[in-house]
C-alpha cells in the first residue's frame, strides 16, 4: 500500500468495521490515514474527513491523491460534526485520539440532521465520562484493549441500535472497562488503574477510592 505504515492503533480501528463498503466519517482526520485504509481495503466505500484546522486537512488531501481516492471523499473543515455537508447516512463514525470528555462534546453538538448508525471511538482519557453518556443515550457499547507504544487504548465499539454481543453500561465496573472479552490487555488495563488509584490514595492520604479500588480487585478477571 504504497510506502505508508499505518499504526496499529488504525489498522484495529479499521478491523472493527463490521460491514464492508460502509459510509465512513473520520472526526479530527489529521492526515486522513484511517479513511485512506478502509478505502483501500474495501471496508469504506466513501470517507467524509472532518478536522478543525486547514494545515492537517491539506497534508490529508495530498495524501488521498496518492491513492486516487478523490471521488470517494469529501474533505471538510468543521468543529466536530457541527457541519451540513454530510449528506449520506453514516455507517460508522469514527473518533481517536482525543480526550473522553471532547469526545462527548462531539457526539452531543453533533447536527441533528446527520444521521449515524455505530461510532468507534478510541479515547485518550475519561473513558468513564465516555460510557455515562452512552448509559444516558442508551447505546450499547463493545470494547477492545490494545497497546501501542506501551500505552493501553481502549477502542469502544458503540451501536445505536441492539446488536449481538453489545451491552450498555450499567454498573461501575463496566463503566470503567467497558463490555470487553477478557484478555491480557483488559487484564493490564485494570492493574494500572488500580495501581493508579492506590498511588493518588497514598499520595493525598485519601480513602476516597477504597471502594472503587475493591471493586477492581475482586473483579480484574471478570
Amino acid at each position: 500500500m504504497n510506502s505508508f505504515k499505518f499504526s496499529s492503533r488504525i489498522v484495529e480501528i479499521i478491523e472493527k468495521i463490521e460491514k464492508k463498503n460502509s459510509i465512513i466519517v473520520d472526526v479530527g482526520c489529521d492526515h486522513c490515514y484511517t479513511s485512506i485504509k478502509a478505502l483501500v481495503e474495501k471496508k469504506a466505500k466513501f470517507a467524509y474527513n472532518i478536522d478543525v484546522n486547514e494545515k492537517p486537512l491539506l497534508s490529508g488531501i495530498k495524501n488521498i491523491k496518492k491513492f486516487n481516492l478523490e471521488k470517494k471523499t469529501k474533505n471538510i473543515i468543521a468543529n466536530g460534526l457541527d457541519t451540513n455537508e454530510i449528506k449520506k447516512t453514516v455507517n460508522y463514525c469514527i473518533i481517536s485520539g482525543m480526550g473522553g470528555k471532547t469526545i462527548c462534546e462531539i457526539i452531543q453538538n453533533k447536527n441533528k440532521k446527520i444521521k449515524i448508525k455505530n461510532y468507534i471511538l478510541v479515547p485518550n482519557n475519561n473513558e468513564y465520562q465516555l460510557r455515562l453518556l452512552l448509559k444516558k443515550n442508551g447505546w450499547a457499547e463493545k470494547t477492545f484493549f490494545i497497546v501501542e507504544d506501551n500505552v493501553i487504548y481502549q477502542i469502544v465499539c458503540v451501536s445505536l441500535k441492539k446488536k449481538k454481543g453489545y451491552l450498555i453500561p450499567d454498573d461501575e465496573y463496566s463503566l470503567w472497562t467497558g463490555n470487553s472479552v477478557l484478555n491480557k490487555n483488559k487484564e493490564k488495563f485494570v492493574s494500572n488503574l488500580i495501581d493508579k488509584y492506590t498511588k493518588i490514595e497514598k499520595k493525598a492520604n485519601l480513602n476516597k477510592y477504597d471502594s472503587f479500588i475493591e471493586m477492581l480487585k475482586q473483579n480484574i478477571n471478570r
